[in-house]
């Protein structure tokens, strides 16, 4: 659980989605997801207000098979900043 690893699963995913290898993006995600989850526990109340509604239009993007999206959404909206080590 750290960030340095959240960070390689986050970047992998974008990689892989913008070159249309969804499975492999897909993979990355949810190790980002496994290895984000229990830093948020520890997030301040505020950090957590920011993060959710992110996730949800994550989920909501690759729920609509929209890879270009999810990888918008990770690539550009900050979600590692205000999680604790």
């Amino acid at each position: 659980m750290s960030i340095p690893l959240c960070r390689m699963h986050l970047d992998a995913a974008v990689r892989n989605f913008r070159l249309g290898i969804e499975g492999e993006g897909s993979y990355h995600l949810l190790q980002f997801i496994d290895e984000v989850e229990p830093l948020l526990g520890r997030a301040p109340a505020p950090e957590l207000q920011r993060i959710t509604p992110l996730l949800n239009r994550i989920v909501a993007a690759q729920g609509r098979m929209d890879f270009l999206c999810v990888a918008d959404l990770l690539e550009y909206e900050n979600l590692l900043p205000g999680l604790p080590d």
